[in-house]
């Protein structure tokens, strides 16, 4: 039982950390101008009215009323209010980017992504799904304290006031990253992507037309780099859930096996994320999968604690740093500032 309430202390630790929030707002930067630029793609090709509007406005899904889709019991079925939601959701993203009113911009990035998946569900992309998770965790944590209007306003600084504040938000989307590639993984059950028919899934992905950047067949040369590829994929994807192993031996410090903090010396975790970029900008290059590669890599900073970032990039570091190595005196969870993930 004591070794069992140990675990629970240690535990409860971990959620209680704090940390200056510089990664949470460079997240909620990139995750926000990623999806600005998507969502300003659909006015740039005239599709509101399709994708935001009911079929009563020439939309493509749901009747104005579907249960689901609330907002239109409220709202005109009508082409016009169809872009005035587009411009709705623009604004609410361009308020997430910036940090301005961020609590309220990203509950409404999340309201609107879902108000259009509920009318056009065959529009609705597991991405989307994704950043509508992520918009909930940005607007509950204190991701609009630094790199925000909202840290001007307050501040006079950009970058915020340097206190640190709950790390819990940055935690939870590590989590929500790992079971994100985890189940990707778990669901290449296919046997193109296993050895019995030759890892050969990413070749048949190049020769198809609807999703290839490059006229099919891809040249022959490249079969056996796409093998290296579709099994590396599968073992990179599988071995996601080891990152919460690791920092979980980062945050036990010296409690941790000798072995497990040599482990942790090597920064497993930047191993994996050099992999993950490697592999986004693969697909980017060779697949025209949309906004995909780009709004996962603007979730990978979270897997980086703040001082190294203020480390990488000094600019980011608020003036009022020092409390990023001063804990709070009443707040026994700070008393490691290097024991977070």
């Amino acid at each position: 039982m004591k070794a069992l309430g140990r675990l629970w202390s240690t535990w409860v630790a971990m959620w209680s950390l704090r940390e200056i929030p510089t990664v949470l707002g460079l997240v909620r930067l990139a995750a926000g101008l990623v999806m600005l630029w998507d969502v300003a793609w659909i006015g740039w090709l005239d599709l509101a009215p399709e994708l935001l509007g009911p079929s009563e406005a020439g939309g493509w899904g749901r009747k104005a009323g579907f249960d689901r889709a609330w907002l239109w019991h409220v709202l005109p079925a009508t082409e016009a209010t169809a872009w005035w939601v587009w411009g709705a959701w623009m604004l609410a993203l361009a308020g997430v980017a910036t940090g301005t009113l961020t609590p309220l911009s990203c509950v409404a990035a999340a309201v609107l992504s879902a108000q259009q998946a509920a009318l056009v569900p065959d529009a609705d992309r597991g991405i989307d799904l994704l950043y509508r998770n992520l918009f909930r965790v940005l607007a509950l944590s204190p991701s609009g304290a630094t790199l925000s209007v909202d840290a001007r306003w307050r501040t006079g600084s950009w970058l915020g006031d340097g206190i640190p504040r709950p790390a819990w938000g940055r935690h939870l989307l590590i989590v929500q990253l790992v079971v994100m590639y985890a189940t990707a993984g778990l669901a290449k059950v296919g046997a193109r992507w296993l050895p019995m028919q030759g890892f050969s899934a990413l070749w048949v992905i190049l020769m198809d037309p609807a999703v290839s950047r490059f006229p099919p067949p891809p040249p022959t040369w490249a079969y056996p780099l796409t093998q290296l590829g579709t099994a590396g994929t599968m073992v990179w994807e599988w071995s996601t859930p080891l990152l919460l192993v690791v920092f979980w031996w980062r945050h036990q410090g010296e409690a941790a096996p000798a072995w497990a903090r040599r482990i942790v010396a090597w920064r497993p975790e930047a191993w994996w994320a050099g992999i993950g970029l490697a592999f986004h900008l693969g697909i980017a290059f060779a697949l025209d999968l949309g906004i995909f590669p780009w709004a996962m890599l603007a979730v990978y900073p979270v897997l980086m604690h703040p001082s190294d970032l203020h480390r990488l990039a000094p600019w980011t570091r608020p003036s009022a740093g020092v409390g990023e190595v001063t804990p709070e005196p009443t707040d026994t969870a700070t008393a490691s500032p290097r024991s977070t993930p």
